[in-house]
């Protein structure tokens, strides 16, 4: 939309000021939070005006949500999330009549369109509203524009009511808009009905989820898929929060033919009952935490270093009466059988330890917890497959199991604040820091947020802790780097050709077995190992030609290692608890040396060096990740997997 004066607009809110601080209250409307939303979430910003237009949604939701009409309907993240975002967008404008201004100390951001100061507190700090500290400073002229957000809200929409349409994409007629209502209904009622049972007639309100769900209820105005129920079937369902602390899911939902105000959430509706009995059930009922606590005293007695123990140990001393089929299914186990022993392992026990020894409140959940940190921290691709954040996640998991494993978690006097060093820097590079709280010593730390030392909650940690910790350390000063010596380096060869062939290039295995290679329709990845590694150890020629060609790859590696020592990259397995370097694999190609795996080296007691097996490029990276951010030429973020480790 063109540009609009906003002078005569700047007079009118001095006006409506004076006669709020008068007394006069401007109530909140109802459509106008709707088509506040509307323009938030959907609204192409491209001018001054558009800018202004969006401030005036956002001031006008920010006041809403303090209202007790619609407190519980709007989102403070939807708010504070969009003003953030909004910088970028000033950012492409280059208007020299719209500034910013983030302060610190009060925590808060400040937009000035023309001479009109909008102000935003609790923004979350990504790298742009950082960036923002450092702009020409803002200073509040004490005119609170969210006791007259109503009315500046209603004269930006009809000074350019005419052309707002254009910039927002969800316009819809009365009835068509009630069909969809009536269409997102089904949804919502289909999803329902399409999430497993938890217990007692309950169910996992995250399992209704879906991006597809969300982002109808989006569209049509609502900041949630709880928020549509809410809003559009608050008779047909009924919400509870489960305590997380007793590793209850955060939000449990149940259908029920009352209203909410009449239903007893610690009662079950007869005919819910009824549905539930009628699911099958499983033996045993053992919280996932007391499995994990088991497995880790089994391991650590266990000479196995790979974690692999027996899965009937595991069973009888968690006291579960079900199969071993439904509980490894339920407690995410790997089962092997090695001569007529089920055995069982928990490849990434690593993983849990946050966790379990964290809470992290429904209202401050771990996964927007990563979400916030990714933001804090130095842009970096922390993206797995479509999951998001999953390579950050990994990275955290690991980096804390390794921070408790050197004692490195900082306390107060008292033992009830801590905190640990991330190891992930801001865009200043300074360290962040994780900084927790408890009630007493012998209970569970409670998440409190991340944070850079002394700014917002860095000041609270500054003033509990008085020694900051370093972070999470792998390697010592005087064996980080990788020695390129030939005569140096013993291979597992057998171990890599003939049990994990699948990690080899297809073109070796299908030139080594005359084009016999081809995985099997509905083969595991495992089978494909047994099957092919059989072929090959009963095929002199076979196997010879797989060596060779892994001899001059390994070659041509030390060659490039030696040429440039940063190519062989530590690494450490969380997992085996080694550490050691990777040295690219590759294979040639019209497009010269690509790599298809990474060789795994160990160094020795004796000094020699110890190439124990290759893993595939994605299981390299994350595991050069916990050390440090790989600066390579061959090994990236790219194509993750999430097959397991071994």
């Amino acid at each position: 939309m063109s540009d609009l004066i906003l002078d005569d607009i700047s007079k009118s809110i001095s006006e409506w000021n004076r006669q709020a601080v008068s007394g006069k209250i401007f109530e909140i409307e109802s459509d106008s939070v709707s088509m506040a939303l509307l323009i938030v979430q959907n609204m192409n910003i491209s001018t001054k005006t558009d800018v202004f237009v969006y401030l005036c949604a956002l001031n006008l939701l920010n006041a809403a949500i303090k209202t007790p009409e619609f407190k519980h309907t709007l989102s403070y993240s939807t708010i504070k999330t969009n003003a953030g975002r909004l910088i970028r967008e000033i950012d492409n404008l280059k208007e020299a009549s719209i500034t910013y201004y983030y302060n610190q100390e009060e925590g808060c951001l400040y937009i000035k369109v023309e001479d009109v100061i909008f102000s935003f507190h609790q923004v979350p700090q990504t790298p742009e509203i950082l960036k923002a500290s450092f702009s020409k400073p803002i200073q509040w002229p004490g005119i609170r524009l969210q006791k007259i957000a109503q009315q500046i809200f209603n004269e930006i929409t009809n000074l350019v009511n005419l052309a707002l349409n254009e910039n927002i994409t969800m316009n819809c007629e009365p009835d068509f808009k009630e069909a969809q209502i009536e269409s997102l209904k089904k949804q919502i009622s289909d999803a329902y009905d399409q999430a497993p049972y938890w217990k007692d007639g309950w169910k996992r309100f995250a399992s209704m989820g879906s991006k597809t769900l969300k982002q109808t209820c989006i569209t049509l105005g609502y900041t949630s898929i709880r928020n549509a129920i809410e809003c559009i079937l608050k008779d047909n369902y009924v919400f509870k929060k489960g305590d997380t602390s007793k590793h209850e899911p955060p939000l449990l939902i149940m259908a029920t033919p009352h209203k909410v105000d009449q239903v007893d959430v610690n009662t079950t509706p007869h005919l819910i009952a009824d549905e539930f009995n009628k699911q099958p059930k499983i033996e045993g009922k053992i919280k996932p935490y007391k499995v994990r606590n088991l497995y880790r005293e089994l391991t650590n007695s266990s000479t196995d270093k790979l974690g692999w123990i027996k899965v009937k140990d595991l069973m009888s001393g968690v006291g579960w009466n079900g199969s071993v089929t439904d509980f490894a299914k339920l407690y995410g186990l790997q089962l092997n059988k090695s001569s007529n022993v089920t055995m069982a392992r928990i490849s990434n026990i690593s993983r849990y330890e946050i966790l379990d020894d964290i809470y992290f409140a429904p209202t401050n959940s771990y996964p927007s917890n990563l979400a916030k940190l990714k933001r804090l921290a130095l842009d970096e691709p922390w993206e797995e497959n479509e999951k998001s954040n999953g390579l950050l996640d990994n990275y955290l998991c690991y980096t804390y199991a390794r921070i408790k494993e050197e004692g490195k978690i900082a306390l107060s006097e008292n033992g009830l604040c801590g905190c640990w060093n991330t190891g992930l820097v801001d865009f200043r590079y300074k360290p962040i820091f994780c900084y927790m709280t408890r009630r007493s010593t012998t209970e569970r730390w409670v998440f409190q947020g991340f944070c850079i030392d002394g700014e917002n909650l860095g000041k609270v940690m500054a003033n509990n802790i008085a020694n900051l910790p370093s972070r999470a350390l792998y390697f010592s000063d005087d064996n980080i780097l990788f020695e390129p010596d030939i005569s140096k380096l013993s291979v597992d060869y057998d171990h890599i050709i003939t049990e994990h062939p699948s990690r080899l290039p297809e073109e070796w295995i299908r030139r080594a077995l005359d084009g016999s290679a081809e995985r099997l329709a509905n083969e595991t990845v495992s089978q494909y190992d047994d099957r092919i590694g059989k072929m090959i150890s009963s095929d002199e020629g076979a196997s010879n030609y797989l060596q060779t060609s892994l001899e001059q790859a390994i070659k041509i590696s030390l060659m490039r290692c030696e040429w440039n020592y940063k190519t062989a990259i530590p690494y450490y397995d969380p997992n085996s608890k080694n550490i050691g370097w990777f040295l690219p694999l590759c294979i040639r190609s019209k497009d010269g040396l690509v790599p298809f795996a990474a060789l795994v080296v160990t160094k020795q007691s004796s000094g020699r060096y110890q190439g124990q097996t290759i893993y595939k490029l994605s299981w390299a990276y994350r595991c050069a990740r916990l050390v440090c951010r790989p600066d390579s030429d061959w090994l990236s973020p790219s194509a993750p997997t999430e097959d397991e480790i071994e």
